[in-house]
């Protein structure tokens, strides 16, 4: 499916669902165990963990919070996320960046609304950061999806 093709199928999704924006699909970023805890050493970094997903759609919302539940490890937890091996959705404009759990998330909502579409067999690769000198992290990250079905 190439991009016209996609935009065309989420449109239609959009046209059959009206005003309605919630999700039909809960994507959970696998296990983290097998990447974090991310040590307390400034800048260490977790392995990257991809997702792949199985239907078109368009993702609403990351949640995101870390377990403690304290907004100084949420401020010390750092995201990365590169969709398709070649776009960074954080950015200096040049090159991917990590972004803090507390500025994505906030202190409350704990969640970052999107519009992005996601292709069928697209891969999202996530990679976390711990800038604390003094506390192991365990993030958790959540996708909210609208699938929408393929048009035979």
């Amino acid at each position: 499916m190439d991009d016209r093709q996609l935009a065309a199928l989420v449109q239609e999704a959009r046209r059959r669902l009206g005003a309605r924006k919630g999700a039909n699909r809960i994507y959970r970023i696998p296990p983290l165990q097998a990447a974090l805890p991310v040590a307390p050493l400034a800048g260490s970094t977790s392995n990257p963990i991809s997702i792949r997903f199985r239907r078109p759609g368009i993702v609403l919302a990351i949640y995101g919070q870390v377990a403690s539940g304290l907004d100084a490890d949420a401020a010390t937890t750092e995201m990365r996320l590169q969709v398709a091996g070649t776009r960074d959705l954080i950015t200096d404009g040049d090159s991917g960046q990590f972004a803090p759990f507390l500025a994505l998330f906030g202190k409350t909502q704990n969640w970052f609304p999107l519009e992005l579409a996601a292709k069928q067999g697209t891969d999202w690769t996530f990679t976390y950061k711990n800038t604390s000198t003094l506390v192991t992290t365990l993030p958790s990250l959540i996708l909210s999806v609208l699938e929408v079905a393929e048009q035979a």
